[in-house]
């Protein structure tokens, strides 16, 4: 059979509708990087005349195999724009899941695929609706000012709830993870999924239950009892794998630090390590090669072979967020990222593994090994064997690792025992695979675990008047003898990771460098667009303009451990003021607006170092600003509206000191001095 006809019999099996499972199993048996640029062309050629349906399965194909053709799947995206309607909800989610993980975005196509996710919400799995969710979260990473749908959010949130006792754990806990990307905090999902978790945990993957973990803590949702199961279940896991012997019940409560841990590799971990330290064979090696599309450094090739599971580490479209040499100088922890250092990509994770079409368990090796019949259901002993391998690779895998140590130490869930067990397992991961992500996780993890082990010498923190006095944190660390430590090799990546998930708190590092820069410069005479909200850097320098207003000296300074970089700060009546504002992107999109994980902790350990946080809330500074929105842009365009805008302006302004004023004097206990006229007259000048 020639090349062309080849691949004008894979273009019809692709497109003719045959169960997802059995395509799956074609492609794994007959995929080959020549044969899908083959059908490329004829797919060029008839890409119009195609259905949506079939416009769909291809682009599944090309997904699933991670064939990278970025010319033909932009031909495939905006054929398929305008053929959505078309489209089941099934077909929907492939496409909406297969586009994002070729990296692409077009707006239209995203417009026009949430408006027909409207249409088939009523009858959507809870597998379509979790493939819905990851790829508008991918969307959004992607393109930080495609507008938030709150309302489909809560309703499919609402439609998921319904279907929770036919979810799977993995379904779950994607659904909770893109949730928490997007902000979305819905407390009746969140606490009916603890309750499955809770239930169920013994029985659940690890990498499962560090996405739901993680997701959970992001949300800052408490639930110590689903935390307990977590940690028992990890605690449980780690002695499993170390030849121990099974845990107690209590085993959450109390561990000896100095308890023994070998932890021999399985056959699957150790395969598992050897495909992290580059000694796999070229299948499972490509995924971390550099080379990437338009020159990218640390992308992924365009041609692949297909890989046990398909979809690898490193097959995302997206640009890396650093040079192959060079860190990022900022990223967003509600938005992780999988590029590490070196470029490198860090290992598979829950998000990498997942199909819409294709069942947890399947694998092109159980594919081939079926006769025609459905599998019969694995026997109890085959399902624990099948649970304890894949605990054995989620425990060398450092996202897993990263996940549950962070979501524990942001939610202020200590478990000594669960923290000597997962500290001692970090020598035998492979930091330089590791992503960015998951090195600041594991540095934020470190410093939560001073803050919250039990004191000796009961010192809990540090005053609030000696939050920068090094004999007092002498005095700290001399009480607090570090328990749990990184090793030391991680050290240097992981702050430099810290630092720099700590400088893009919100959204706004996807912007680029020059969008911070304009928005806290720009002109606060021009009304806001509608719906606009300020970024962390520009709502800082608001606030810190009013505060210089009102007479306080501003200054930067940095905890005394080097830990957390404070941007403003004064010292008034022996107390260190830090000013910490909360973006919308460090809040969650439902009222009362609560801080995420990241902000929360960072503000928790602030604290824990002495110092007083002068907090400054989106929502309040916004409440207290001129009218902004499509009055304020007529106003400002009509006859006198400039004289009425700066009027308005200068009231906002006063209000805005007045409220920062109340704050000051709720922090120190006493009223502030009135300014004293003429340095008064000048910042008013200096303002207008």
């Amino acid at each position: 059979m020639t090349a062309a006809e080849s691949a004008r019999d894979l273009l019809a099996t692709v497109t003719k509708p045959i169960s997802y499972t059995e395509l799956a199993a074609h492609l794994s048996r007959d995929y080959s990087p020549e044969l899908f640029d083959a059908m490329s062309g004829l797919v060029l050629c008839q890409a119009e005349e195609m259905a949506g349906p079939e416009l769909s399965r291809l682009l599944w194909a090309y997904a699933t195999v991670g064939h990278r053709d970025s010319g033909l799947a932009a031909t495939l995206v905006q054929a398929l724009a305008s053929k959505l309607s078309d489209l089941d909800p099934s077909e929907l989610a492939n496409a909406a899941w297969a586009v994002s993980r070729l990296g692409l975005h077009d707006p239209d196509f995203v417009s026009a695929a949430m408006e027909q996710v409207w249409e088939g919400l009523p009858s959507a799995t809870p597998r379509q609706l979790a493939a819905v969710l990851q790829a508008y979260a991918t969307f959004r990473q992607a393109d930080p000012q495609l507008e938030e749908d709150h309302d489909l959010l809560r309703s499919i949130a609402i439609r998921f709830r319904a279907q929770l006792a036919t979810a799977t754990p993995t379904e779950l806990a994607l659904t909770l993870s893109g949730m928490a990307r997007l902000r979305c905090a819905d407390g009746a999902l969140l606490t009916e999924a603890c309750s499955v978790f809770r239930r169920n945990a013994a029985n659940i993957e690890l990498a499962v239950l560090a996405e739901a973990a993680w997701a959970i803590a992001l949300l800052q949702h408490r639930d110590t009892a689903v935390m307990e199961a977590v940690a028992e279940r990890v605690a449980e896991a780690l002695r499993r794998a170390s030849t121990l012997a099974p845990t107690s019940p209590g085993l959450a409560a109390s561990v000896a630090p100095s308890l023994p841990l070998p932890l021999p590799l399985r056959p699957s971990a150790a395969a598992f390590a050897e495909a992290a330290r580059g000694k796999a064979p070229a299948v499972l090696r490509s995924g971390a090669e550099g080379g990437g599309v338009h020159g990218a450094p640390g992308e992924p090739k365009e041609r692949r072979s297909v890989p046990q599971r398909f979809w690898r580490p490193g097959q995302s479209a997206m640009a890396p967020l650093a040079a192959a040499d060079s860190a990022p100088l900022r990223f967003s922890a509600v938005w992780p990222t999988h590029v590490g250092p070196g470029g490198h990509r860090s290992p598979t994770t829950l998000f990498d593994r997942f199909n819409p079409a294709l069942p947890d368990d399947w694998s092109p090796e159980a594919a081939a090994a079926a006769t025609g019949a459905a599998p019969a259901p694995p026997t109890p002993d085959e399902a624990a064997e099948a649970l304890l391998e894949t605990d054995a690779d989620a425990l060398l895998d450092v996202d897993v690792v990263s996940k549950l140590l962070w979501a524990f130490g942001s939610l202020h869930c200590y478990s000594g025992s669960l923290y000597t067990l997962l500290f001692r397992q970090l020598p035998r991961l492979h930091h330089d695979r590791a992503s960015w992500s998951a090195l600041a996780r594991l540095m934020g993890a470190q410093v939560k675990a001073f803050e919250l082990q039990p004191q000796q010498q009961g010192h809990a923190r540090i005053n609030p008047l000696e939050a920068e006095s090094v004999s007092a944190w002498a005095r700290l660390q001399r009480a607090r003898p570090a328990l749990h430590k990184l090793p030391e090799h991680w050290l240097p990546t992981a702050f430099v990771a810290f630092q720099g998930e700590a400088a893009g708190r919100d959204a706004d590092w996807t912007h680029g460098a020059s969008r911070p820069l304009a928005a806290a410069t720009a002109d606060p005479s021009q009304p806001q667009p509608p719906g606009q909200k300020l970024s962390r850097p520009a709502l800082q320098a608001q606030v810190a303009a009013a505060l210089q207003a009102l007479g306080v000296q501003l200054r930067p300074n940095s905890t005394l451990d080097g830990m957390f970089m404070l941007d403003h700060t004064a010292l008034i009546n022996g107390l260190s003021l830090s000013l910490e504002v909360l973006s919308s992107g460090c809040c969650t999109l439902e009222v009362p607006h609560r801080p995420l994980g990241h902000a929360a902790a960072r503000m928790r350990s602030l604290e824990f170092r002495g110092w007083t946080l002068l907090v400054v809330p989106f929502y309040e500074w916004d409440a207290l600003g001129a009218e902004e929105g499509p009055q304020a842009l007529m106003l400002a365009g009509s006859q006198g509206g400039a004289a009425r805008r700066a009027t308005a302006l200068a009231a906002a302004a006063q209000a805005r000191q007045a409220y920062l004023r109340r704050k000051l004097e709720g922090l120190l206990g006493e009223e502030l001095p009135p300014m004293p006229a003429k340095l008064a007259k000048r910042r008013a000048a200096e303002q207008a």
